[in-house]
């Protein structure tokens, strides 16, 4: 259900490149919602930063989530 990521009110992006993979990543999009979805997440890989751009009539909104590998493990006490 990845969509070919080019709606007319949102795009994703991650580490500042267009998402291409059809397999790892699912996105659901409609005219008010977008959800980006890693079923399968790994932090190794998955690591960056994400960007949603929403438009629509009363302009454009950008929002980010930068998930760091670094911060995460010594945060949580989390080992790889």
């Amino acid at each position: 259900m990845f969509l070919d990521n080019l709606n007319q009110y949102h795009q994703w992006t991650f580490d500042d490149q267009i998402p291409r993979s059809k397999i790892h990543y699912e996105l659901s999009m409609n005219d008010y919602t977008s959800i980006m979805i890693i079923p399968d997440f790994d932090l190794e890989v998955d690591s960056g930063k994400y960007q949603c751009l929403t438009k629509n009539t009363f302009g454009t909104t950008i929002r980010n989530i930068n998930i760091d590998k670094k911060t995460l493990k010594s945060n949580y006490n989390l080992k790889f």
